[in-house]
């Protein structure tokens, strides 16, 4: 698989700046619009437009929810990262699962 372009870590480490882990513990909290991303990462409204909705599909971003804001006469997406938790132990994946499932199974 290809690494990740330049545009797409600008906007991953904004969007982590900009919602810090207390912010996503709460969630009546603001979230960062596409355009205050874009600004962060110093990066173009176009290019991150495009990164963005790639992001989200690929899941590392996700759309929290819209709200009113001044520049637009349409609600705007608010959007906060996603965040995979550490994993404890080296033998704590969703592979290791399957593969002791099947274990057990089989001594059986």
């Amino acid at each position: 698989m290809r690494p990740s372009g330049e545009i797409r870590n600008a906007i991953f480490g904004a969007a982590i700046e900009l919602v810090p882990p207390t912010v996503l513990a709460d969630p009546f909290a603001p979230r960062p619009t596409m355009r205050e991303i874009a600004h962060r990462a110093c990066v173009g409204v176009d290019a991150a437009s495009q990164t963005v909705k790639n992001m989200t599909r690929a899941g590392q971003l996700r759309q929290v929810r819209t709200r009113n804001v001044d520049y637009c006469n349409k609600p705007v997406a608010e959007y906060e990262p996603v965040v995979d938790s550490p994993v404890s132990g080296a033998n704590s994946g969703e592979g290791w699962v399957d593969l002791g499932q099947i274990m057990c199974g089989w001594a059986r």
